[in-house]
């Protein structure tokens, strides 16, 4: 499997995690995303455009560079800022 095609399957499982949620991927603010095959994360691109074809969260990219023969080429971290309700408490 490719950085694109475990990138897909991350976001698949992003989008899945979130509606468990009452959220969607327009709700993200945030996305870090963790690679370690910089070389194959433009593959990504097209991927992210399509997930976040209404939205336009912040990007961090974290180059985990020597990551280990069992690690994902890619993980992501998705960040919903819910705005704070009267009943909330800091």
């Amino acid at each position: 499997m490719d950085v694109a095609d475990q990138c897909r399957a991350a976001l698949d499982l992003g989008t899945e995690l979130l509606a468990a949620h009452g959220f969607a991927m327009r709700d993200v603010t945030q996305l870090v995303c963790i690679i370690g095959d910089a070389d194959g994360f433009p593959g990504c691109f097209p991927v992210l455009r399509h997930y976040f074809a209404s939205a336009s969260p912040v990007l961090t990219l974290i180059w985990l560079k020597d990551g280990g023969a069992g690690a994902p080429a890619i993980t992501f971290d998705l960040v919903v800022h819910q705005p704070l309700g009267e009943d909330d408490v800091l």
